[in-house]
C-alpha cells in the first residue's frame, strides 16, 4: 500500500493537505470511491502530488483498471523517481497490461533503490521469465530466496524457470521447498507432479496431481495432468474420465481436448478420437502435438495421407 511519504515541494493549502489526508483515511477504512474521489479533487489543484497519483494509481490497480493506474503510476514516477514502491507497483501494472519488458525496467529500478527488499527481486524474475529469459529469471528468484528464505512463491517460480531450462531434478526440489513451506499449495504439487513427470516417474506424478486436487477441485490443469499420468500407466478409461472433467471446467482447453482423443483412440474409439483431435486444432492452430496427435487418429482410420500431412505440419511448428 502507499505510504503517505508527500515528495518534497511546494506545501499543500490547508484544504487540500486535509482532502490528501482524507483520501489516505478512507482507503485504509475500505472506502476506495472516495478515496479516489479525493485524489482527483487534490490532482485538480495540483497535478503532479506524488502521493495523490501514486495512491489513485494503486486503488485503480487493486480495483483492475490497469491502463488508468499504469499512466497514473508513471506520473507518479516522473515527480519522484527515487520512491522504490512507487517503481514496484508501477512494474505490477506494466505486466497486466502486457508489457514486460518496460516493467522489467521498473522493477530493476524498485531493487536498485531497495536492494534488500525480496519482493523487487522476486517481480523482476517474474517479468524476465514472461520474457523467456529463464537462466536470468532463476538468479533474480534466488536472490529474493537469499534474502527471504521462507519465501514460498520465490520457490514454486524458481521451480518453474528451472523446468523451462529442462532442469527437472533441481525443480522438483524448489516445488519441495515451497511445499515445506506451504503444504496447501495445490499449484505446487500439480508443478512438482510434472516435473516427476518430466523425470520419468509417473505414479510419483500421479500421486502429486491428486494431492492438488484435493486441495482445490476443480483445477482443469491438474485433471489434464492427472489424464496423463493415467494414461502413461496404461489406465485409458480413467485418464478419459480426468479429461472430461478438466473439459467440463475449461471447455477450451485445446491440451484437453486432444488428450481425451487420444485416450478415446485408445479405447478403440475411433471416430470419436478424430473428432476430439480436430476440435483441439480448432481451438488451437499452432498446436504442434495436437497436429501429431491427430495423425495418429488419421492413421488409425488407415486416412494415411491426411495422416502425413498432420505429422508434416507438427514438425512444421515444432522440429526435432
Amino acid at each position: 500500500m502507499p505510504r503517505n511519504d508527500r515528495h518534497a515541494g511546494a506545501a499543500l493549502p490547508l484544504n487540500l493537505g486535509q482532502a490528501l489526508q482524507g483520501a489516505f483515511a478512507a482507503y485504509q477504512r475500505g472506502d476506495w470511491p472516495e478515496a479516489e474521489r479525493l485524489c482527483r479533487l487534490v490532482l485538480d489543484a495540483q497535478a503532479d502530488n506524488f502521493d495523490a497519483l501514486h495512491l489513485a494509481g494503486f486503488i485503480a490497480a487493486q480495483t483492475q483498471r490497469m491502463p488508468a493506474a499504469a499512466a497514473l503510476l508513471v506520473r507518479a514516477a516522473r515527480v519522484n523517481p527515487n520512491h522504490p514502491e512507487v517503481h514496484n507497483n508501477l512494474g505490477n501494472a506494466l505486466r497486466a497490461i502486457g508489457q514486460p519488458a518496460q516493467a522489467l525496467a521498473s522493477y530493476e529500478r524498485a531493487a536498485e533503490l531497495q536492494p534488500a527488499a525480496p519482493t523487487a527481486h522476486y517481480n523482476r524474475g517474474v517479468a524476465l521469465w514472461e520474457l523467456q529469459r529463464y537462466a536470468e529469471a532463476v538468479a533474480s528468484y534466488e536472490r529474493a530466496l537469499a534474502l527471504a528464505p521462507d519465501y514460498a512463491e520465490a520457490c514454486y517460480n524458481h521451480g518453474v524457470a528451472l523446468a523451462d531450462l529442462a532442469r527437472f531434478a533441481q525443480a522438483l526440489a524448489s516445488y519441495g521447498r515451497a511445499l515445506a513451506l506451504n503444504p496447501d499449495y495445490a499449484e505446487a504439487h500439480n508443478n512438482r507432479g510434472v516435473a516427476l513427470w518430466d523425470l520419468g516417474q509417473h505414479a510419483e506424478a500421479l500421486a502429486g496431481y491428486e494431492h492438488a486436487l484435493a486441495l482445490a477441485p476443480d483445477y482443469a490443469a491438474a485433471h489434464n495432468n492427472r489424464g496423463n499420468a493415467l494414461h502413461e500407466l496404461e489406465r485409458a478409461a480413467q485418464a478419459l474420465l480426468s479429461y472430461e472433467r478438466a473439459l467440463a471446467l475449461q471447455p477450451q482447453y485445446a491440451d484437453a481436448w486432444s488428450n481425451r482423443g487420444v485416450a478415446l483412440g485408445e479405447l478403440g474409439r475411433r471416430d470419436e478420437a478424430l473428432a476430439s483431435c480436430a476440435l483441439a486444432l480448432a481451438l488451437n492452430p499452432g498446436y504442434a502435438d495436437g497436429y501429431n496427435n491427430f495423425g495418429n487418429a488419421l492413421a488409425k482410420i488407415r486416412s494415411y495421407g491426411a495422416a502425413l500431412a498432420s505429422y508434416e505440419r507438427a514438425l512444421a511448428l515444432k522440429p526435432a
